[in-house]
């Protein structure tokens, strides 16, 4: 007889796995280039984790903290390395602010708001232009956000991986990051005025309400957003003039996946009731083969912590920016 294979991840067991880890977490397995079940597999055998261990504790586990600490128990690895988690963290960080030496493309907001400016509450909706499936979110901010903290919003309060370039359109002016002001070689953009989106803020684009800006996020597959101004109005003396995600609906489509008109051929092969090999495989790499993926859901609460969670990052990083 020959010896019996161990069992392994599933990809449906991948997906559980990931959907209780952390936003740092993710970050890491990003890292390692983890990004299916095979690579989860191949980080059981480094780790020395048994399958049945994990797949149990991820069905037991109420959150990622409880999960993370069942994972130290378990791996005699993770044992070892026991308080050089930080440091590997801190690593990963530094990556952001790391691209040949220069600015990242995808690195965070460094300044935050404009100062001395009467601060205003914006309501505002942002769609999904031209999406197969209605995918929209409503969020309020202050009005002295700078426009690329409000680009950070829109991609996280949307879910994507904040892994391409970006920019807003207004007329013939373009907000851009710091990296996009750098770059001399755009062909395409170059009739259009750029500005640098950390210099001006929302209130100095946008001054009332029912005006709209379009924000288009990766240039390859072009997903355009149409942001309006749903409501501004004076903050009452209870509120605090914060980021909140209030509203939604639809789930945030694959990345890489060609644009609206992609991600509406992965809806149409998901659909077919027989599926080539082909087909399968395709679903799978864009994480829609399970039957838990739904692309008219939104988990408000979920993608509220998770907002949260960014703009506390984001607003750690760019206070150690402004120290240095």
């Amino acid at each position: 007889m020959g010896k019996e294979q161990k069992k392994g991840f599933t990809q449906e067991d991948f997906n559980l796995i990931t959907s209780k880890m952390s936003a740092q977490d993710m970050k890491m397995m990003e890292f390692l280039n983890i990004t299916d079940a095979d690579g989860m597999n191949g980080l059981l055998d480094l780790l020395g984790l048994d399958f049945g261990q994990v797949q149990q504790l991820a069905m037991e586990s109420k959150d990622d903290k409880e999960f993370a600490q069942g994972i130290k128990e378990l791996s005699p690895i993770m044992k070892n390395m026991e308080g050089m988690e930080d440091d590997w963290y801190d690593d990963m960080d530094d990556m952001d602010d790391m691209y040949d030496g220069e600015m990242s493309p995808i690195e965070s907001p460094t300044r935050l708001f404009i100062p001395s400016q009467y601060v205003s509450r914006y309501h505002l909706r942002i769609k999904l232009v031209d999406a197969p499936v209605q995918i929209w979110r409503e969020v309020v901010v202050p009005s002295n956000i700078t426009m690329e903290l409000l680009a950070s919003v829109v991609i996280y309060a949307m879910d994507w991986e904040n892994s391409h370039l970006h920019h807003f359109r207004q007329k013939d002016t373009l907000y851009v990051s710091e990296y996009e002001m750098e770059d001399n070689d755009s062909i395409s953009i170059s009739r259009l005025r750029r500005v640098n989106a950390n210099d001006v803020s929302l209130a100095d684009v946008l001054k009332r309400k029912g005006e709209h800006i379009e924000f288009e996020y990766d240039f390859g597959d072009s997903w355009i957003h149409d942001i309006w101004v749903k409501e501004i109005r004076d903050y009452m003396p209870h509120e605090e003039p914060q980021v909140e995600l209030i509203k939604g609906h639809g789930a945030c489509p694959p990345e890489d996946c060609g644009g609206v008109y992609g991600y509406a051929d992965l809806l149409g092969l998901r659909a077919k009731k027989r599926k080539s090999s082909e087909d399968k495989k395709l679903l799978e790499w864009h994480f829609m083969d399970s039957k838990y993926f739904d692309p008219e859901e939104f988990d408000l609460e979920e993608q509220q912590y998770y907002l949260q969670e960014i703009i506390e990052e984001i607003t750690a990083r760019a206070d150690i920016h402004s120290a240095r």
